[in-house]
Parts: structure tokens; C-alpha cells; sequence
């Protein structure tokens, strides 16, 4: 029995089989760290005295263990295995980066990649890792292709993004090429078994917005209506307003758009958004009489166009975002710009424009080993497009814009027209000179005054970014941009190409934008005091009367609404009625004594706000102001009493009001709007004509310095 329990005694663990005791045969760990770090449990260099220590100024307390619990010859036996494999990895690092330089020194970036990845050059490296994760910081993160490791989970240094790239944390891939392998590793070795894994899942959020987005794009398709009014409203975008601001390329759009009516290939959404965005801004500057615009429909259809477009547009993925998600939410602005939709968030709106082309890169010069021509050319013009609209609000609104504080290394778009060049393309022709009308000499002209319209708003709006301007500058500054004024191109062979009608809206456009600075910069000093400051009053009246004379000389062509992309004419005809009203009665001033001209030129654009008024019901502050601000300069003059001129306004503004659909009916019905106010039709006033132009301004686009006043010593050799 004795034997019995003795036999199924058991044994205690620290005894092993034999009846040996573990417990004093068990060989302590190997301490390789100093005492000092191991105290304060930091990492050490494992040198004598080691970094830390040093660094800290605790170097004398810097120690390390001499007995490691191992016998003397099993230590010495470690300590030599471990030298051995040190020298031998320095000596393999020594290798390696030799062989780099001579790469770097003989060869290309491409036959780096190619060594790179070569066997060779694989073996060298230690511990597995890949000879290309040690020189991503000589070629950069653009330029290196990084194999995949396998189907897992995805290395983030893949992503071709240019705003992810240079996120803070995606750096430190790049910096530690050992830290995705090692966390490669912990993935397959202890996560994945058990189910867990590092790459993003579907979650029901996901899966809603996808069937959100699915819906979007079975509407926007019944949005669409039919193919001979699509194409009218199609054609008339490409044919007028893609002469300013360039975002499609016309052939490919026009063989996409061929395509997109075929009955077998499934249509793209994003054709379908593009061509419902395009038709929103073509119905806001068609004629009146055009046959796609006489539905009564259309300004409701207008809302239900820009909305599906927006919604498609905000389900896209923005890692994903390419080209044509761009051009889509410039022409989604556009459309909202010339509709009237939302018009206080138009500068936050081409703000996040400016923000996304930053994110994804398209104000930087694209590499031409990455991309074609035709992309390369296309990134220009929508960079160029966008800080063209983003500068506008900065103006109209009177706020800074991100382009104050960056410096964009894309160059100007190409003076080309769209049919040289195509997705083929290897090798872009030549840009011919300015003088030369192309489909991009909007965008080639207005990059030669970028830099100076760039500073002006910066002075102007950003004082954090430099300094305020100076009445002195003002008028340097003016001077410049007059002289620009005066050196925009006639392009005489207009004639030989056929494109006259578009001619006078390009000339208009970079006028517009040259004169909208003037005003800004002097608006300031119209009430001030001094003796220089009457130099801002008579070239302010100069500059509106311009911007009235520009614009309502396009008020016959058929893009007479495009003028309403801008505030140009709103800007012009407040500002000359602001100067109006500032003069004495017995005044002898410029302004006073071209009183009658310039009621003229402020009662001609009083039918061009009543149509945009018909167009967009939604808003009737514009038209109800510049009416305003007409009538209060006739009674100035004392053509009218301030009691006639508020029964004008009234009558002027209900003939427009009860012109709307359904609201006629009205008018007729009530019995107090019939007997208050006496409807009458809006008063139709015949197109300016050129006679009347040459005998009443025969100066336009006069130098407003020349004025028979000695300048020079206002901005001292600055001219000379």
C-alpha cells in the first residue's frame, strides 16, 4: 500500500523525472540593457555608457550586468555567435549602401527600381526586408513601386493619393520601412487566426449609402429630358461657356456624349451627372425665345438637376476621387452661380473646391512619368479654372482665400486648341502666341495678370500675409492693371477661324476681372478727404461706366446671361449711382456734369436684372437694389420726388413679380393689389447700338490717369 501511494504521489514541478531540481539548473535571462534604463524601464542602446544615459548626464551611473547565469563557456560561446552576426549584417549594410550609390551616382530612378527589386539586391538585405523599403527616402514615396506583400491587408504606402501620402502618419511608413512588415506579421501570426482583421469591413453605414447612391443614380438618369432638348442645352454650354472657363475636353466629351445615347452599353452616372450639371448652366444663360427654355417647368427642373448632382457627387469616396469628380463640382458651382442657388456660400463653396485640388494634387506640376499629356493638360485647366472662381469671391465677398498662402507649381494651360490633342497624345504641340484666339485664350491671358491680380487680393483681403496697401501703391497697382486694360488682344484673325461670336465675351470677361480689382481698391477712399483722393472718385466713374458699357453690349448676343457668372454689373451700377449721389448740386465735378449719361447707362440695365429677375423668382434683391439705387439718382438730378420714385419702384417691380407663372391670375383676382398699385409691363429698351456708343462714349476704356495731372511724383520712379 505503502508502495502504492508513493507511486501516485505526484511530483512537485520544480523536480524533474530524474529527481533532479530544476529550480537550481534554470539559466536566468540574458540582461543586455544598462541598469539605469531598466530601472526606469526606457529603451537602451546597449552601448557603455550607453545614449540615454549620456543624454541625461547619468553616465557614471551607467552599468551593466557581467554575470548572465550562463556558464563561462557556454557565454563565451554566445558572445562570439552574436559578434559574428553583427559584423556579418554591418558588412551586408555596407554592401548594400555601397551598391546604392553607385546606382544613385550611374543610373536613372528606373533602373533603381529595377535593382532594387532584382535577387540580387534582395539578399543583402537583413532580416528579410526588401531592398526598396531602404531607399524610399532617396527616389520619394511618388516615384518607388512597393510590391504587395500578399492578399491580407494592403500596405498604405500603395495608396497613389497625393494628400494621403503626405499625412503625418503615412510618413512614418516611408521613415521605418521595418514597420509594416512587423505589423504584417502580427497580423498573420496572432490576429487572423483568430479572426480579427486590420482591413476595413462593410458596415451597415456603408451598405446604406451605397443603396443611397444606387437610388441618385437611377434618378438623376429620369432627370435626363429628352435627347433633342438635352442636345440643345448640351450644345449651347460647349459652344459659349466652355470659351471661359475650360473643363471638358470638347471631342472626347462630344464622343462620350455620342456613346451615351447607344442602347446597349449601361450608361455611366457620372456621364449622367456631367451632362445634368452642363444643361443646369445652360438653361440659366439660354435665351429667353429658346425652345428648351419655354418650359414652364424648367425653374423647378433646375433645383431637381443641381440637387441629384450634388447628392451623387457627396456619396463618391474621396480616395477615389478622380478627374472628372473635379470637373462635376465646378460645374455644379457654375450652375448654382448662374441659377442663383445659395449665393452667401458661394466663397466657402469654391473654397472646398481649392481645398480638394490641394488634396489630390492639381496644384502641382503633374510628372510626365506618371501621367499622359492629356491628363497633364487637363489638370492645368481645372487648377486654372478653379483659382480663377476662388479669386472672384475673394473680391466679390471681401475674404482671404487659401491661394493667399500657397505656392502652386502648376504651370499655365496651353494655348492650343482642343482638337490637336487627345488621350493619345504623346507629346503636346506647341502653344502659339496669345495674340492667336484659341479655345484656351481666356485661361492663357489671365495667367499673365495672376501674379498681379494675386498680390492685389492679398493686400486687399489677407493683411496677416503682408502688409496693408498704401494709397501710393493703389495707384500703382491701377496703373498696372490699366495698362493691362489697353493690352488685351484683338485677335484679328478671328474672322479666318469662324469664331466671332466668341470673341466679345472672352474680351469682356478679362476686362471684368481687371476693373473688378480697380474698384475694389479704390471704394475705399471715394468720402475721404485730402487731396489726392479725388484721383478714386473719377476713376471709379470711369470703371463703372465701363462695366455698364461691357456688359449691356452683349445684351443682344445669345450668352447675355453668361455676364451674370460675375457681379460685374451690379458692382458698376451701384458704384456710379454711390458717385452720383455724393456730388454737391452746384458741383463742377466730372460726374456731375455726365449726370444725363449716366442716368442712360443705369436705365439700360434695369430689362437685363427684370429678365434675370423671370429667370430666378427666388431672388429679387438684385433687381429690386439696382432699381433702387437708379430711381434715388433721379432724385438727386430732381427728375423725380422721393414719393414718385417709390410708386416707380413698386409699379416697376410688381409688373415683374405678378409676370411669374401663377401669379397673374392674382392679380386680377384681388381687388386690393389692382386698385394700389397700377400694373403695367416691363418697359423694353432697345439694345445699345454702336452709334449711340461712339457719340456718347467715345472715351471707354480711357486711361483714368490721363487726366491732365502731373503723377509722377506720386509713386516716384516707379513708372520710369
Amino acid at each position: 500500500m505503502l508502495d502504492q501511494a508513493r507511486d501516485s504521489t505526484p511530483i512537485p514541478p520544480d523536480t524533474r523525472a530524474d529527481g533532479t531540481n530544476d529550480r537550481h539548473s534554470r539559466r536566468k535571462r540574458v540582461r543586455l540593457s544598462c541598469g539605469e534604463c531598466r530601472s526606469r524601464k526606457l529603451a537602451c542602446d546597449r552601448t557603455s555608457p550607453c545614449q540615454r544615459c549620456v543624454r541625461s548626464g547619468r553616465s557614471e551611473k551607467c552599468s551593466f550586468e557581467t554575470s548572465s547565469g550562463l556558464p563561462l563557456v557556454k557565454k563565451q560561446h554566445y558572445d562570439e555567435q552574436f559578434t559574428s552576426t553583427s559584423s556579418q549584417e554591418v558588412q551586408s549594410l555596407r554592401a548594400e549602401v555601397a551598391h546604392l550609390r553607385d546606382l544613385l551616382s550611374n543610373s536613372d530612378i528606373g533602373s533603381i527600381r529595377n535593382s532594387a527589386t532584382s535577387p540580387a539586391c534582395a539578399q543583402t538585405a537583413p532580416n528579410g526586408i526588401k531592398a526598396t523599403d531602404h531607399i524610399l527616402d532617396v527616389v520619394g514615396p511618388s516615384h518607388v513601386d512597393i510590391p504587395k506583400v500578399d492578399k491580407g491587408i494592403a500596405d498604405p504606402r500603395e495608396s497613389c493619393l497625393t494628400y494621403y501620402s503626405q499625412h503625418t502618419l503615412l510618413k512614418f511608413f516611408y521613415e521605418i520601412p521595418q514597420l509594416f512588415p512587423f505589423i504584417k506579421e502580427v497580423s498573420d501570426e496572432w490576429l487572423k487566426p483568430i479572426g480579427i482583421r486590420l482591413g476595413k469591413t462593410k458596415h451597415a453605414k456603408v451598405e446604406l449609402e451605397q443603396a443611397q447612391t444606387n437610388h441618385i443614380e437611377t434618378r438623376m438618369e429620369a432627370l435626363l429630358p429628352s435627347k433633342e432638348e438635352t442636345e440643345e442645352l448640351i450644345m449651347f454650354y460647349i459652344s459659349n461657356v466652355e470659351q471661359v472657363h475650360r473643363i471638358v475636353h470638347i471631342p472626347t466629351f462630344r464622343r462620350e456624349y455620342a456613346n451615351y445615347w447607344a442602347p446597349r452599353p449601361p450608361r455611366q452616372p457620372a456621364m449622367t451627372a456631367l451632362m445634368l450639371a452642363m444643361m443646369s448652366i445652360a438653361y440659366g444663360a439660354m435665351p429667353a425665345s429658346a425652345s428648351a427654355t419655354s418650359h414652364s417647368g424648367y425653374p423647378t427642373i433646375i433645383i431637381q438637376w443641381i440637387g441629384a448632382c450634388e447628392g451623387w457627387l457627396r456619396q463618391q469616396s474621396s480616395r477615389h476621387r478622380k478627374l472628372i469628380h473635379h470637373q462635376i463640382a465646378c460645374l455644379i458651382y457654375l450652375a448654382k452661380r448662374i441659377n442663383i442657388v445659395r449665393k452667401k456660400l458661394y466663397w466657402k463653396e469654391t473654397g472646398a473646391l481649392i481645398q480638394d485640388a490641394i488634396s489630390d494634387g492639381l496644384h502641382v506640376e503633374p510628372s510626365p512619368s506618371i501621367t499622359s499629356p492629356y491628363i497633364r493638360e487637363m489638370k492645368r485647366r481645372i487648377w486654372a479654372t478653379l483659382r480663377e472662381l476662388d479669386i472672384q469671391n475673394c473680391v466679390e465677398f471681401g475674404l482671404p482665400t487659401l491661394l493667399h498662402s500657397i505656392e502652386p507649381t502648376i504651370s499655365a494651360p496651353s494655348n492650343i486648341d482642343d482638337e490637336v490633342f487627345d488621350e493619345t497624345t504623346q507629346q503636346l504641340p506647341n502653344s502659339v502666341d496669345v495674340g492667336r484666339y484659341t479655345d484656351t485664350s481666356y485661361q492663357c491671358y489671365s495667367s499673365l495678370t495672376w501674379n498681379v491680380r494675386l498680390n492685389i487680393s492679398r493686400r486687399l483681403y489677407s493683411p496677416g500675409c503682408s502688409k496693408v496697401l498704401t494709397y501710393d501703391e493703389v495707384l500703382q497697382y491701377t496703373h498696372q492693371l490699366t495698362q493691362a486694360l489697353h493690352s488685351v488682344p484683338e485677335w484679328n484673325d478671328i474672322q479666318e477661324q469662324g469664331s466671332s461670336q466668341n470673341i466679345h465675351l472672352v474680351s469682356a470677361f478679362l476686362k471684368l476681372q481687371l476693373i473688378e480689382l480697380i474698384l475694389a481698391m479704390h471704394r475705399p477712399y471715394l468720402q475721404r478727404q485730402g487731396e489726392k483722393f479725388w484721383l478714386s472718385e473719377n476713376i471709379c466713374y470711369q470703371m463703372a461706366r465701363d462695366v455698364i458699357l461691357l456688359t449691356t453690349s452683349l445684351a443682344s448676343s445669345d450668352y447675355q446671361r453668361l455676364i451674370f457668372l460675375r457681379e460685374d454689373l451690379l458692382v458698376g451700377a451701384l458704384c456710379l449711382a454711390r458717385i452720383s449721389l455724393l456730388q454737391p448740386k452746384d458741383s463742377t465735378s466730372m460726374a456731375t456734369s455726365q449726370t444725363p449719361s449716366t442716368t442712360e447707362l443705369l436705365e439700360l440695365c434695369v430689362p437685363l436684372f427684370e429678365d434675370r429677375y423671370h429667370r430666378c423668382p427666388h431672388e429679387m434683391w438684385c433687381f429690386i437694389t439696382m432699381h433702387s439705387g437708379f430711381l434715388l439718382v433721379k432724385i438727386h438730378i430732381g427728375k423725380e420726388t422721393w414719393q414718385t420714385a417709390k410708386t416707380a419702384c413698386a409699379q416697376r417691380f410688381l409688373a415683374v413679380y405678378f409676370k411669374q407663372p401663377g401669379r397673374g391670375q392674382q392679380a386680377t383676382s384681388d381687388p386690393n393689389i389692382a386698385k394700389s398699385y397700377e400694373l403695367v409691363d416691363a418697359t423694353e429698351v432697345a439694345p445699345i447700338t454702336s452709334d449711340w456708343l461712339d457719340s456718347n462714349f467715345s472715351d471707354l476704356f480711357t486711361d483714368p490717369f490721363d487726366l491732365d495731372v502731373d503723377l509722377n511724383g506720386m509713386w516716384g520712379t516707379w513708372s520710369s
